[in-house]
């Protein structure tokens, strides 16, 4: 069940960041909202749900951009490695934290998703990521200030021990 819900916040999330994202377009930027889930996910189960999450939803990105196959699934799983392997690290439920992970994910999928859709060269990669990665990330964590704080409802509860004391 928990990994039928992830999978279904995955595709949520890549509906929206392909149908969706554009209406919400400033000067260019676009919000990302595959890593607000990677983030969140990451941040309140852990690495490996995060990893999980990363793979499924990096992997139906690359199915809708086939030109860079394995490209996103790879942004995606690194990202929720990197979220989850500091979740332990950080105070993980105060949305500050939580909204500077999210920017930071969304730069690092960035980085993959910039270099590869330019066919792996570095002209021009600089003054681009510097332009619309940097401003997407900002833009990406003051809509996570909206949205975070009403997401975690979407995600599986963590199992709780079955042993009570009397």
């Amino acid at each position: 069940m928990r990994s039928l819900k992830l999978f279904l916040l995955a595709w949520l999330a890549v509906f929206i960041q392909s149908s969706l994202s554009g209406l919400l377009s400033v000067w260019g930027l676009l919000p990302d909202f595959i890593a607000m889930i990677i983030g969140l996910t990451a941040l309140t189960l852990g690495t490996g749900p995060g990893i999980q999450i990363g793979v499924m939803a990096g992997f139906m990105a690359d199915c809708y951009h086939p030109s860079t196959l394995g490209l996103f699934t790879l942004s995606g799983a690194v990202s929720g490695y990197w979220a989850g392997s500091i979740r332990e690290r950080i105070y993980k439920d105060q949305l500050a934290n939580q909204l500077l992970i999210v920017a930071l994910l969304s730069l690092v999928r960035q980085l993959f998703e910039y270099w590869g859709r330019g066919g792996g060269g570095l002209g021009g990669y600089i003054s681009v990521l510097m332009r619309f990665g940097l401003g997407s990330a900002v833009y990406t964590a003051l809509l996570g200030l909206l949205l975070l704080p009403h997401l975690k409802r979407f995600l599986p509860r963590t199992e709780k021990s079955k042993l009570r004391l009397a």
